[in-house]
């Protein structure tokens, strides 16, 4: 993570400032682990930073091009439903 190495922190040292194991710190750093939100403020607490300086943006994820315009649209449709059967796909999607 070039946030914690241009803090200057070491994977253990950021591990016990938020209280997870380096072999976390790792994990989340190679993309293999998700980073709890209350971790993700600590961690932004640590490093001095907005949590929106630790998440990456979502076009740097996955751009439109990578999906059909038909998902897309269903996508919408699901962000813009208020059923719970639809949240929850859209939870499971996002994963």
């Amino acid at each position: 993570m070039k946030l914690r190495t241009d803090y200057g922190l070491t994977q253990i040292s950021c591990a016990d400032c938020i209280g997870i194991s380096r072999s976390s710190i790792v994990n989340i750093e190679k993309g293999r682990q998700a980073l709890t939100i209350d971790n993700l403020y600590k961690l932004a607490d640590v490093l001095e930073c907005e949590v929106s300086d630790i998440l990456p943006m979502v076009s740097q994820i996955i751009t439109p091009m990578e999906l059909p315009e038909s998902l897309i649209k269903e996508l919408d449709k699901i962000a813009g439903s208020k059923t719970a059967k639809a949240k929850k796909l859209l939870k499971s999607l996002l994963k």
